[in-house]
C-alpha cells in the first residue's frame, strides 16, 4: 500500500532538477541503472515516486541479482540457494516500489542477472546490454552510481553506463545518485553525499533535501527490504542528492587512501578492479 503522494511542489522540484540534468522538457523519461535491488531506494527512492507523479516515464534495471554466491555475504539469506535468495530480494524490491508509489510491473526491467559481487567480471557484457537498451529505448537521463570505491559492483556499473553511452552514440545525460564511500581519514562510511573533489561535468546539481512526507515514504521503502534491515539501518532519509556525472578515468583510484570495499571481507582490491577496467577498455 502506498503512503501519501508527494506534494506537487516537491514533485515539481524533483522533476525540474532532472530536466536541468537531461536538458529536456515534457515527456521526459529516466532509466535508473543500479547494482543491487535496494540501491535505487538508497539513492533516489523518494524522487522516483515524485517523477511518476509528474508524468515521467521511469524504468529501473538492476545489473546483479542481489545474491552473492558466498553465503557469508548474505547472512540473512545464507541458508537459501542463490536463486532463492535472488527471488527474495526481487520480491522485497517490488514491495518497496509499491510503497513508494511505483508499479513494479511497469517500472522494473528484467535484471541482467550478474551474480552479486561479480559485476567487475562482466563489465563488457553489461556495457553491451546497456548500450542496446540506450539505442532501442533512449531515455532523457540515466541515473546511476558514482565511481567512488564504495562497492565493487557500484564502480562496475558506473563504468558500464559510461561505456554504454560512448558505444551507443546516443546523446544521453548521465546523472549520479549518491551511494556510499569511505569517509576521508576515518573508518566511517558516508552516504547521501559524493566524494569531495570529483568535478561534475555540468553545473546542474540537486541537493535533494526531502520534506517530512517524502522522508516517511523513503523510510517505508527501506523497511520493505526485510532481509537487508541491518545493512540499511544506517542509511538516513534527509536527502537524495543528484548531480551530472564527472568524466571519470576508471584506470585511476576514485580517491586517495583505502577504498571502502577494501575494508570489507569482499576479497576485492582497487588494484584488481582497475586491472579489470583496463582490460575492459581494450575490448
Amino acid at each position: 500500500m502506498s503512503l501519501d503522494p508527494p506534494p506537487r511542489a516537491v514533485a515539481q522540484e524533483h522533476a525540474c532538477a532532472l530536466e536541468r540534468l537531461a536538458l529536456s522538457g515534457e515527456g521526459s523519461s529516466v532509466l535508473v541503472v543500479a547494482a543491487h535491488p535496494d540501491d535505487e531506494t538508497i539513492g533516489v527512492g523518494a524522487m522516483l515516486g515524485s517523477l511518476v507523479a509528474m508524468g515521467w516515464r521511469v524504468h529501473i534495471v538492476h545489473v546483479t541479482d542481489g545474491a552473492p554466491r558466498d553465503p557469508s555475504l548474505r547472512p540473512t539469506l545464507g541458508r537459501l540457494a542463490p536463486s532463492e535468495a535472488a527471488a527474495v530480494r526481487r520480491s522485497e524490491l517490488a514491495a518497496a516500489l509499491r510503497v513508494g508509489g511505483l508499479d513494479p510491473d511497469v517500472v522494473l526491467l528484467p535484471s541482467l542477472g550478474v551474480p552479486d559481487q561479480e559485476a567487475a567480471l562482466a563489465m563488457v557484457e553489461v556495457a553491451r546490454a546497456l548500450s542496446q537498451r540506450l539505442v532501442t529505448s533512449p531515455p532523457s537521463v540515466v541515473i546511476t552510481h558514482p565511481y567512488e570505491g564504495g562497492h565493487p559492483d557500484h564502480d562496475s556499473v558506473a563504468f558500464a553506463v559510461h561505456a554504454a553511452a560512448r558505444v551507443s552514440g546516443v546523446p544521453v545525460r548521465i546523472a549520479e545518485m549518491s551511494s556510499y564511500h569511505a569517509a576521508s581519514g576515518r573508518q566511517e562510511v558516508e552516504s547521501a553525499s559524493f566524494v569531495p573533489g570529483s568535478e561534475s561535468s555540468c553545473a546542474a546539481r540537486h541537493d535533494g533535501l526531502l520534506d517530512v512526507r517524502a522522508r516517511r515514504r523513503k523510510r517505508a521503502m527501506l523497511d520493505a527490504f526485510a532481509s537487508q534491515v541491518d545493512v540499511l539501518a544506517s542509511f538516513g532519509t534527509l536527502a537524495e542528492p543528484l548531480r551530472c556525472a564527472p568524466a571519470y578515468d576508471f584506470t585511476r583510484p576514485p580517491h586517495p587512501g583505502t577504498l571502502n570495499y577494501e575494508r570489507l571481507a569482499f576479497g576485492w582490491t582497487g588494484d584488481r578492479w582497475r586491472e579489470l577496467a583496463r582490460a575492459a577498455l581494450k575490448t
